[in-house]
């Protein structure tokens, strides 16, 4: 996969929550493929932070937003950093979707129900159950490479043609779909002879449904030559 650059925006909520968006951080930074743009990374009382949250938004290829109650507030009401925040992502968030693409912004719920009301059209991946943190974990991973969908499986039915039944293990289970009066001309003892490499196995078979038809079937691996001899 391509390197992706990722922007982890999150409320100051509480020091846990803060230890908490360190450590996803962390196992997500430790990916050679991945960059993460993190205010405890990247920010000190020598930086603009502003400016840090603009480019965190509008430079990187992703935005996971690490959402709870008190995110939602400060997001839909435009307060604080997450406000100011908010108000540049909504923008991309509607830029990248009225132009027929995809909004690249993953909401992450680390508690309560809700989304910021411009994510809330959104599926959101579900860490509120600290137990089942490496699942979602493994989640996210899926939908930061692409693979959180299901793969759409090769068509080999029709409804309107009669099925083939490639399925079928023996010539008898595919010639009484049609002739219930069959019968094999030879015994298999006379038509199957492996030794001395001859390699001869062959079925023939006599229909009758009025009018007598006849099938030869050739198995995979013979020999043709050795096997139309004892044919003939």
């Amino acid at each position: 996969m391509e390197n992706k650059r990722i922007f982890i925006s999150y409320s100051w909520d509480s020091e846990s929550h803060k230890e908490w968006a360190l450590k996803l951080s962390n196992q997500l930074e430790e990916y050679f493929e991945l960059h993460i743009t993190f205010d405890q990374y990247d920010l000190d009382s020598f930086e603009d932070k502003n400016h840090f949250m603009e480019k965190g938004v509008f430079d990187n290829d992703i935005i996971i937003t690490l959402v709870t109650p008190q995110y939602v507030e400060k997001a839909n009401t435009r307060v604080g950093g997450v406000g100011i925040e908010t108000k540049m992502s909504s923008a991309r968030h509607w830029e990248e979707s009225s132009e027929g693409g995809k909004s690249n912004i993953i909401p992450i719920l680390c508690n309560g129900t809700e989304l910021p009301n411009y994510l809330k059209e959104k599926f959101y991946i579900d860490f509120r159950d600290e137990q089942k943190y490496q699942n979602s974990f493994d989640e996210l991973i899926k939908h930061i490479t692409g693979n959180a969908k299901a793969t759409r499986p090769t068509k080999k039915r029709s409804i309107s043609q009669k099925p083939i039944h490639k399925d079928l293990t023996r010539i008898d289970d595919f010639l009484k779909i049609n002739h219930k009066k069959r019968n094999l001309v030879f015994d298999s003892s006379e038509t199957t002879d492996f030794s001395a490499g001859k390699k001869i196995k062959f079925e023939l078979w006599e229909t009758k449904s009025p009018s007598v038809d006849y099938y030869l079937f050739i198995f995979d691996n013979i020999i043709l030559k050795p096997t139309i001899q004892r044919l003939c």
